[in-house]
């Protein structure tokens, strides 16, 4: 199974910032109201390099990833998108180099701790559904050689992601991995495309025209890069003070996670 791993952790890169993000919302915001017959439950495994050991201690490190699981689901509950995450492993692995937590470096690192930890990472749960993988380092790495929270692959199922970084880093990632891009001016100002249709044609894979994120009076949505966000996807039924956080045609992540998740319910 090495090499099928490694192929599939040859993968473009998306990149979540290291901007710290504020979550006090002053202003008008409204989220809407809906209820779900069936809630798709996801699974997230983490491997978390043993050298965060050294700074802070397992259930710091607990606490820090319940953390990131409590604010996934409210961003998912906030969306209207019919979907839990649940952390179901906490694995400590061999420590590895930090300076290879890098743009071009993470698919060697996904595979050398398969490789180094005698592992093999679950794809898809019992029922067929997706399972998230993350490789997790620290903030006290010296060897950090990123201004990134974290990247996610374009092509699988797994993503890497800084232990203290800001708490929705592990939602943003997943929302990558199921379909979810920045909003226009991240790509634009941050990631340095051209063009939107430069950013579509290097994905090389089909994108849904709404799969973007919105900045909305100000605040962005969990998406952007903006340093105030509002605890969702890109949807445009959310409002803060007059105006939507979304539209239908070109910005609703919601719509995107909504579809992901509507697939699988419709197969179990």
């Amino acid at each position: 199974m090495l090499f099928k791993s490694f192929l599939k952790s040859i993968f473009l890169l998306i990149t979540c910032t290291l901007i710290p993000k504020l979550h006090a919302i002053e202003g008008d915001l409204n989220y809407p109201s809906c209820e779900f017959k069936k809630i798709l439950e996801t699974e997230v495994h983490l491997y978390i390099s043993k050298s965060v050991l050294k700074d802070l201690s397992r259930d710091d490190v607990k606490t820090e990833i319940y953390t990131w699981q409590e604010n996934a689901n409210t961003v998912l509950q906030n969306s209207c998108i019919p979907m839990r995450r649940k952390v179901t492993v906490i694995s400590y692995v061999k420590p590895i180099d930090s300076s290879w937590f890098t743009e071009s470096q993470v698919d060697n690192t996904v595979l050398l701790i398969e490789m180094e930890n005698n592992i093999e990472y679950q794809d898809i749960d019992a029922a067929g559904v997706p399972i998230f993988n993350g490789i997790i380092f620290g903030r006290f790495e010296n060897g950090f050689k990123s201004e990134f929270c974290g990247f996610a692959s374009a092509s699988s199922n797994h993503f890497v992601a800084r232990l203290k970084c800001d708490d929705d880093v592990m939602e943003h990632e997943i929302g990558h991995l199921s379909g979810a891009n920045h909003d226009h001016k991240t790509l634009i100002e941050i990631n340095q495309f051209t063009s939107i249709n430069a950013f579509k044609a290097q994905r090389g894979q089909p994108i849904k025209p709404y799969s973007f994120g919105k900045v909305c009076a100000g605040r962005g949505t969990i998406m952007t890069y903006e340093p105030n966000i509002i605890h969702a996807y890109s949807n445009p039924d959310i409002t803060f003070d007059g105006h939507r956080c979304g539209n239908p045609h070109h910005a609703d992540n919601a719509r995107v996670l909504r579809e992901f998740a509507e697939l699988y319910l419709a197969k179990n």
